[in-house]
């Protein structure tokens, strides 16, 4: 069993039904996404502040971006 071969297994403690099987070189990547995005909020804020935009303004489109995003999301859990 090497490095990535080691699988997490995501479960509800009620059911014990298996929801997701990750790797771990997948829970790493997608932790490794994250934290690039969540980055980059700050650079974008930083950029919009010394642009002399306003924070209400700032933090309006941010909204519309995340309200966007969680409006558009193709993969919601099912819970039987």
């Amino acid at each position: 069993m090497g490095f990535g071969a080691v699988a997490l297994n995501l479960t509800m403690r009620n059911a014990g039904e298996t929801l997701m099987r990750v790797t771990k070189t997948r829970a790493n990547l997608m932790l490794l996404i994250a934290a690039i995005i969540w980055g980059a909020g700050y650079i974008f804020s930083k950029m919009a502040t010394n642009a002399n935009m306003q924070a209400g303004l700032i933090n309006g489109i941010r909204g519309l971006i995340y309200a966007g995003l969680a409006t558009s999301s193709s993969t919601k859990p099912s819970i039987r």
